[in-house]
């Protein structure tokens, strides 16, 4: 009988007891030192291949980030860091927190077809985070998801955005035909 208690202890506290659709508990109410938030954005799918391309942001988990860019044949691609202000990354941790955003539990909305699809992929507190597509996601929630995209692109210097523009433009130019 204790074999099983003791079986039944370790199942539990290693997370494997956990029932689907669980949420962790919140992130602390002040930016915990192991914050890391990606955003993921493509084009979807697109008449000509050339003309696809996607980038993600990556923030983390002190006050760097990274811009990645890359068409979606995989030709040409960009990889620039920059550096982001604490009181940004402030801010936008408490904007994911006000607005519960740190879930694993997303309520789902009327998928929509078409379309760039973005999604987010965050660590606080030593737990993961994983959202849908955005696109799939219900009001609030999906308004609240498509404002921290917003916030996240602003971070971005324009330089970064001039970049990725002109090379995706340079690309689908030498492949139009």
């Amino acid at each position: 009988m204790r074999i099983i208690s003791l079986l039944l202890l370790i199942f539990f506290l290693s997370g494997c007891g956990r029932m689907q659709g669980d949420t962790p508990a919140q992130p602390p109410a002040e930016k915990p030192g192991d914050f890391y938030l990606q955003l993921n954005w493509t084009t979807g799918i697109m008449p000509d291949p050339w003309m696809q391309y996607s980038y993600e942001v990556i923030i983390g988990p002190e006050n760097e980030g990274q811009f990645r860019y890359k068409t979606g044949d995989g030709e040409k691609s960009m990889d620039r860091s920059f550096v982001i202000s604490p009181e940004d990354l402030n801010t936008l941790y408490l904007f994911l927190l006000d607005n519960n955003l740190f879930s694993n539990d997303w309520p789902a909305g009327d998928p929509v077809d078409g379309g760039a699809t973005v999604s987010l992929s965050m660590t606080a507190a030593g737990q993961r985070y994983n959202s849908p597509a955005f696109s799939d996601l219900a009001d609030p929630v999906q308004t609240a998801a498509y404002k921290v995209e917003e916030i996240i692109n602003k971070l971005i210097p324009p330089d970064l955005w001039g970049q990725m523009n002109q090379i995706q433009l340079d690309y689908e130019n030498e492949n139009y035909q």
